[in-house]
Parts: C-alpha cells; structure tokens; sequence
C-alpha cells in the first residue's frame, strides 16, 4: 500500500509489479485523484501553496491536455486546469 497526500488530500493506493511495463500507472492515477482533490480544495478556499502543488503534478505528468480556449495564454493556467481537472488528471490504470 502507497500514500500520496498534500494538506487535506490523502489518496491511498496499492503498486502491483504483477502487469511488467506497467509500473507507474497505479502512481499516475493516485496523483490525479490526488490533484483532483487538490483543485476541490482549492475551490473552496484558494491557497498558494496548493496551486503550486496542482501545477506541479500537472506540468510533471507526461500527458498534458491542452485546453480547447480561443486564446493561447489561457493554455495551461491553474484557472483551465482546474475547471477542466477531469480532462488534466486521469485517474485510470489500465490492465490488459
């Protein structure tokens, strides 16, 4: 079993080396319940801290969304992300 928290965020998870060329999807998924979480927090009550957490797990997850804006300096900014989390943060770790 795993652990991954920020402030008031815990997501527990279990790391399978049961599926070879799967390691790190479970840690994936955990860290975008993780930010999902984060960016409900931060909804409720802005914090810098927690915004620089949720841009962190964004900009260091591998498959960033880019958002459908009409402006390109809206891309990529906590405001999009956050209203598009669902989208920025997949949870799924697929098995074959």
């Amino acid at each position: 079993m795993q652990t991954v928290s920020f402030k008031n965020c815990t997501e527990n998870y279990y790391y399978s080396t049961q599926w070879p060329g799967m390691e790190g999807d479970e840690d994936h998924a955990a860290k975008g319940r993780l930010a999902r979480c984060l960016c409900q927090s931060y909804l409720q009550k802005p914090d810098t801290a927690i915004s620089r957490k949720i841009m962190e797990i964004y900009n260091s997850d591998g498959r960033r969304v880019l958002f459908n804006t009409s402006h390109n300096k809206n891309y990529n900014k906590l405001d999009s992300i956050i209203k598009y989390r669902k989208m920025a943060f997949d949870t799924l770790a697929l098995y074959d």
